[in-house]
């Protein structure tokens, strides 16, 4: 296995192989190595997307708990290391949407409003990312 950003693409690449075919445990496994893999590297954008991709399969496997945590912690680095308005969209918006999955509308509601401005900003109104954001707020 190759080291750095490349071995980090190709894990998450394969656990996605995985995900599509429905072997979420080998999902996982692959998320997790990509984890572990991302911690050593300078940029932390790999590990933004392997706790995202984590959380996916927590939600695929039905516990949103589980997924939610896992968003939470992908919004903290995002947060903390600055990553940029895409990628705390993104966070922000699975949070909102794992929120409203479990009923609870009133807390989805704020991190969906700044999923949303976040999304204008770094896509504008017009994307498909602010149609998906747009979509999870009309639900709550």
């Amino acid at each position: 296995m190759s080291f750095g950003r490349e071995g980090c693409q190709v894990l998450l690449e394969q656990a996605r192989d995985c995900r599509m075919n429905d072997c979420l445990d080998d999902a996982m496994r692959l998320a997790r190595q990509a984890q572990t893999l991302a911690e050593s590297l300078p940029e932390q954008t790999w590990l933004f997307e392997s706790h995202c991709f984590q959380a996916q399969i927590h939600r695929d496997q039905g516990d949103l708990y589980a997924a939610l945590q896992a968003y939470l912690l992908a919004n903290e680095l995002a947060t903390t290391q600055q990553l940029g308005p895409a990628f705390l969209a993104k966070a922000q918006k699975h949070i909102g949407a794992c929120l409203s999955q479990q009923h609870q509308f009133e807390e989805a509601r704020p991190w969906l409003e700044k999923a949303l401005e976040l999304t204008m900003s770094s896509h504008g109104n017009d994307s498909l990312a602010w149609a998906n954001v747009s979509r999870e707020l009309a639900l709550v």
